[in-house]
């Protein structure tokens, strides 16, 4: 169901930095939607996704919710809350710098539209890649364009 920000309740939260990234998660759900329903219990009451539920209030967007059942009780909310945060496995470094590079090779042509718009002749086609593409890759896996570069 797709609810109205302002018409989902949000209680106390136990993790309390919710802006630390938002701008990129605007971002991703402003360019492919939100990929990822925030779960509200049958009163209304958030119980996980706080942070996709701020992202949408800031892109004045509607906010997509699944309703759970059996998530009323405080226990379980806790539960539900303290799981959604730590049970993730983030990408090793070589995943990561794998994945980067699938994106910068997304990224380069676009790079180059961008290039070839303002420039006189066609950017280097034997360069690693270079500028905002390798900037827009490492940024995406999490690490400086420096970091990605040397891994």
């Amino acid at each position: 169901m797709w609810l109205d920000a302002k018409d989902i309740k949000v209680k106390k939260r136990f993790r309390k930095n919710l802006t630390h990234g938002i701008n990129e998660l605007r971002y991703s759900i402003q360019e492919l939607g939100q990929l990822q329903p925030v779960i509200i219990d049958t009163n209304r009451n958030l119980i996980l996704g706080a942070r996709r539920h701020l992202a949408c209030t800031l892109l004045e967007r509607e906010v997509w919710c699944e309703e759970v059942d059996g998530l009323d009780e405080l226990s379980a909310r806790i539960k539900a809350e303290q799981q959604e945060n730590t049970c993730r496995l983030p990408f090793t470094p070589s995943e990561a710098v794998a994945i980067g590079k699938a994106i910068l090779a997304a990224e380069k042509p676009k790079a180059r539209e961008r290039m070839n718009k303002g420039a006189k002749q066609p950017p280097d086609e034997s360069s690693e890649g270079s500028g905002e593409a390798v900037t827009i890759a490492a940024s995406v896996v999490g690490m400086g364009r420096q970091k990605f570069e040397h891994a």
